[in-house]
């Protein structure tokens, strides 16, 4: 059987629009589960430098820097650096959840998007099957 060009260019976009599909899909559920648990898909990077105060401190090498003196600000009292670093925790995970929202909707578009170009090109390669049958 004789493919046209159009029914050619049809089947392109199909298969670009499936190979699509399953990679955005994909990262929607990833961006999900950040949603649902936005510590599990915060980078580790940040994650680490959260985990306890040395570190925390250590992650911040200018910390209170003062670019009159040349002088960064005595460590604080573990109380005081406790709260600082469970604060920054809590907006990097507000951070991270926001993020995966903005991908997941993203994500969204994106699955729409090639979703309605697979369908419209798939009725329209079946069209042309069903007129070459008919014939």
């Amino acid at each position: 059987m004789k493919k046209t060009i159009l029914e050619i260019y049809a089947l392109i976009i199909c298969f670009g629009a499936v190979i699509t599909l399953s990679i955005n899909i994909g990262l929607a559920i990833y961006s999900i589960i950040g949603i649902a648990s936005p510590t599990t898909t915060l980078n580790s990077y940040g994650y680490k430098n959260h985990q306890n105060n040395d570190a925390f401190w250590q992650s911040k090498p200018n910390h209170n820097y003062n670019p009159k003196t040349e002088e960064t600000a005595p460590r604080p009292d573990e109380k005081t650096l406790t709260k600082k670093r469970l604060a920054s925790y809590q907006l990097e995970i507000k951070a991270e959840h926001r993020s995966n929202i903005q991908n997941l909707i993203i994500q969204f578009i994106i699955i729409v998007v090639s979703s309605l170009l697979l369908l419209i090109h798939w009725l329209f390669i079946l069209r042309k099957k069903q007129t070459v049958e008919k014939l």
